[in-house]
């Protein structure tokens, strides 16, 4: 009997071991799976995070050089100091379209979490590369706004409506405005388009002081809710400023909802069909007709010469 009982604790204890091993085993393959899986491929990748740091530190460059033209000056023949209103226009304008230019090739030159947003709605941009480049941006954001405190003595280009605006009429600029940003982003950097655009920088740069030049001195001109953060944090000044977070990203879904899926060329329902069917919003976007991936984000361009002097951009391609 002793015997008998000895040999049932065996077989309980080897069952028990076996059901053990098989679940150790299917968790290890989930996880396996989890991190093999295209979402996550970007992590592995040493160009990606090269882009993440580009991402970092053009935001950073962006708040210390474009709040800076924002400083007040004394206006000649009075006592009154006051922001020029063309010079911020120009100087954010100017800044974003050097940084573009100068980071476009490593990250895309997003420099902004609503741009990737509009590109993650596109279905040109990855959730995952989405979530790291903005929190690249707004960090990048807080340590240049901490920055531009030590060089200039104080935080300067806090984004806040004007007095007497209301934060609806704030909302509806930054909705407005960044829309525009994005819209043209979208448009300029399709590679879908007949035609060859080729300063992209210079569009977007465009865009950006145009944006200013209507709404800096109504609702702050964010159009960008990393540049809108950092210097809010360093300087506790948080003035309806949920409207430069909710504005941007309605703004930035409205204009990949219309360029993508209503102008794009190959706009059609069948495409708006497959986007609410959720058939590939976690992977970056259009299927790819060979089998080696490439990064295909669409903000990556150069300009390259070419026969006659004349330039065209060219889409950059690297192992993802």
């Amino acid at each position: 009997m002793a015997a008998h009982g000895d040999n049932n604790l065996s077989k309980r204890l080897y069952n028990s071991g076996q059901r053990e091993y098989e679940l150790v085993k299917r968790r290890n393959r989930r996880i396996s799976s989890l991190s093999n899986s295209q979402m996550f491929q970007p992590l592995k990748d040493k160009q990606f995070w090269k882009a993440v740091a580009a991402e970092f530190i053009a935001v950073a460059i962006l708040i210390v050089v474009g709040c800076s033209t924002t400083r007040a000056v004394e206006v000649p023949g009075t006592t009154v100091s006051q922001s020029n209103i063309l010079r911020i226009s120009f100087g954010f304008g100017l800044t974003v379209a050097v940084l573009v230019s100068a980071t476009a090739h490593i990250s895309g030159g997003h420099l902004n979490p609503a741009v990737s947003f509009g590109l993650l709605i596109a279905r040109r941009f990855s959730f995952v590369k989405f979530l790291i480049y903005s929190l690249a941006q707004i960090c990048g954001s807080i340590v240049g706004a901490a920055i531009l405190k030590g060089v200039q003595g104080e935080v300067i280009g806090v984004n806040e409506p004007a007095d007497g605006v209301s934060s609806s009429r704030s909302f509806g600029i930054e909705t407005v405005i960044t829309f525009v940003l994005v819209f043209t982003v979208l448009s300029c950097t399709d590679s879908r388009r007949s035609d060859s655009v080729a300063p992209v920088p210079l569009f977007v740069g465009l865009a950006i002081t145009c944006c200013h030049l209507f709404a800096a001195d109504v609702s702050g001109s964010a159009m960008n809710p990393a540049r809108a953060l950092g210097p809010s944090i360093i300087a506790s000044k948080y003035k309806d400023h949920w409207v430069y977070w909710v504005g941007g990203f309605l703004g930035a879904f409205i204009a990949a909802v219309v360029y993508e899926y209503m102008l794009a060329p190959d706009a059609s329902i069948e495409k708006v069909k497959n986007v609410f069917a959720r058939k590939s919003l976690d992977s970056d976007s259009q299927p790819e007709k060979s089998s080696d991936k490439k990064d295909n984000d669409p903000m990556k361009k150069r300009i390259t010469p070419t026969a006659g002097s004349k330039t065209e951009l060219q889409t950059i391609s690297t192992e993802d």
